[in-house]
Order: structure tokens, then sequence, then C-alpha cells
């Protein structure tokens, strides 16, 4: 053997960084929403929903969150997707979770955002007697503008006591540049928020660059394209800034050629800082689990690595230091 097999993996204590709670919703989820709402899903037949999810490029991904998105027409609906995403990952021994959430989709698709806002959180809390302790960063779309930005870090701060510690922008990398947000997050940084971004997933290294200068992101969702820049590999590592690495969304959305090694070898060959994620475990039909048996045929891995990984990846969570200790002492390492 020349790797951990997912059996050795299983029980280990795992952390994760990048998982969006909209992208959660499995396909199975997708059909029984579709069948509450009687939404026009119905009407193109029973395979729709898994063909919706056989997407092979960024928009085919982007337009399968939004089909999604659409069908969570209820607090309840945000209720559900929340419980059943802490199951999952309480089976999959998942002890602390960073999740985003993207609050600004609720009005556009005529929810009460706070009513939604206020179940998931409460939810969240509702996952420690299942061995998870979750945070929050609020996730906004970059595509849409600042305005919904600025109204995503109203809310971040207004419920900041209730488990939300961050800010981050996602959405359609190419569509706007990153200085249009630059205030917003300026604003987070000085309001204490932590600060994340996706950048380098489907545009080059210099998006990266934009995260770090514009945004002060502390970890850059993916940031696969960093490699193409000598000078930033050398950034990141001299800053211990993460990369957020999920390999099935890579190879899903096109953002890494499917036919190609996954940049999670040279990453991890030149040093850089990474965590192991399953970003939209119902989109990508993964888990951090699967992730991590990719990582360790990839990268030749065995237990006691992953084991190490966990430990790096709760320096570089937006928890205090007392809260990383609670963790660590979870972990077997107080």
């Amino acid at each position: 053997m020349t790797h951990a097999a997912g059996t050795e993996l299983r029980d280990i204590s795992k952390i994760e960084t990048h998982l969006h709670l909209e992208g959660s919703l499995t396909e199975q989820r997708l059909v029984a929403l579709a069948s509450k709402h009687q939404s026009s899903l119905l009407e193109k037949g029973p395979d729709a929903a898994a063909q919706l999810y056989n997407f092979e490029t960024f928009t085919g991904f982007l337009n399968a969150y939004k089909v999604c998105c659409e069908h969570l027409k209820t607090p309840e609906d945000y209720r559900q997707l929340t419980a059943e995403l802490l199951q999952r990952l309480a089976d999959q021994h998942c002890v602390y979770a960073e999740i985003l959430f993207t609050p600004s989709i609720c009005p556009r698709f005529g929810l009460p955002a706070r009513e939604v806002i206020e179940a998931v959180l409460e939810t969240g809390r509702e996952g420690q007697p299942r061995g998870i302790q979750v945070r929050w960063i609020f996730d906004t779309v970059r595509q849409w503008g600042a305005d919904p930005c600025w109204q995503t870090l109203e809310w971040a701060l207004q419920y900041r006591d209730h488990g939300v510690v961050g800010l981050c922008i996602g959405g359609d990398e190419a569509s706007q540049p990153a200085r249009v947000f630059r205030d917003v997050f300026e604003s987070a940084e000085k309001a204490g928020l932590h600060r994340s971004a996706h950048a380098g997933e489907i545009c080059d290294a210099r998006s990266v660059w934009h995260a770090i200068e514009e945004l002060r992101a502390e970890r850059i969702g993916h940031g696969v394209h960093a490699l193409e820049d000598p000078l930033l590999v050398d950034y990141l590592i001299r800053h211990s800034l993460p990369l957020e690495i999920s390999i099935t969304s890579n190879f899903r959305t096109g953002a890494v050629d499917k036919d190609c090694v996954h940049p999670i070898l040279e990453i991890n060959r030149r040093g850089i800082p990474f965590t192991l994620n399953s970003d939209d475990p119902g989109l990508f039909r993964t888990s951090l689990q699967r992730e991590w048996e990719l990582a360790a045929g990839i990268l030749g891995w065995f237990p006691e690595q992953f084991v190490e990984l966990v430990r790096r990846t709760l320096r570089y969570t937006f928890l205090t230091e007392d809260e990383r200790e609670q963790i660590r002492a979870i972990l077997g390492d107080g």
C-alpha cells in the first residue's frame, strides 16, 4: 500500500474551512424541495436534478448553484439544510467547521433575510451535541456588486455574537475587480472581522494578489493558479497564508483540467500552506472524507500526515487562541 486507505482516515478527527451551506444541497434534497414547492424542475423529467448536477464547466456550476438557491424558499428549508449538513459532518468525525453562508441570496429570491439567518445560526448551535462546533463566514456574490456586499457586512456585524467570524467574496471571480469591494473589506477588517476570498480559481495569479492587496484576505479560496507566480508562492509561504484546496471542485468546474494531476501535489511540494475541503459537497457529490481519500492518492500520505494537516488547519481557522485550545483538547493535543 502506497497511501492511507479510506478506512484508516475515517476515524481521524477533521476540520473544514471552506464549505458552502447552499452548495451542500444534495440531488435528493433538491428533488424533495421541488416536490414540496411544486417547481418547474419536476416538469423536466425524473432525471432533471441529476442532469443539473452533471456540469463540467464553471458556468454550469453557477447555474446549478442558482437553481439550488431558488428552491430554498423558507427559513425552515434553510434550517433543514443546515441540520443535514451538520449531521453529515458529524458522521465524518469533523469536530470543527467554518461554513460559508450567503444571506444576500434571500432578498434576491424574496425571503426574509433575518429570519433565514437566525434559523441557520440557531441550527448551527444545535450541532455541538453532535460533537461538531461551527462558526459562520458570511459570503457575498462578486457578480452582484458592492451594495449586497455592504448589506452582508451589516448582517455579519449584527450577528457576530452568534458565531459569525468573517466576510468572504465568492461567485464569478472574473466578473468584477477586487477593488470594487475594497472599502467593504477594509471596514470589515477595522470592525475585527476576518476576511477570505475566492481567487486564483478560474483566474490567474494576479487575482490572488488582488485578494491579498485589495481585500486583505487571510485565506484564499482555491488559489490553484497561485503556482504561476514564484513571487506569490514565496509570499504565501513567508506569510503563512493558506490556500483552501478542494480537489473535486476544481476538476468539476474546469478550474483544473481533469486529465492533469491536481496542483495540490506541487502546492504541497513547494511548502505552500493549505487546508483540504469539500467546498460544495452536494453539488460536487463529494465529502470531506472523499477529499481526504483523493489527497491520499495524489500525495501518497498516510494517516499521520492527515493528523498533522488537521493541526495545521486549526492554526488557520478564524477562532481565538482560547477557542483553538478547546479544539486541541478535543483532538487530544491539549
